[in-house]
């Protein structure tokens, strides 16, 4: 899999993890209130310890599959000023 770490656009509501929109492992969501009116504007995955570990383990994956895979070290450093 490729991971586009450039993408903006997203779908709302949703977490990024491994690159990809998902929902909270646990299919729960909390609602977002809007502070000036204490009502809901909208609602957002209910993440816990289950998508803690997801996104733990999906991290290294754009350092390992990405631009900067292959290199090592100061490989990929660029010139001082």
């Amino acid at each position: 899999m490729t991971i586009d770490a450039t993408r903006t656009e997203r779908e709302a509501g949703q977490m990024l993890i491994g690159g990809e929109d998902v929902e909270a492992a646990s299919g729960e969501r909390l609602d977002v209130l809007n502070p000036a009116t204490g009502q809901p504007i909208t609602q957002i995955p209910a993440g816990d310890a289950e998508d803690v570990d997801r996104a733990v383990h999906a991290a290294p994956r754009p350092l390992e599959e990405g631009p900067a895979g292959g290199m090592h070290g100061a490989d990929g450093a660029g010139e001082g000023p």
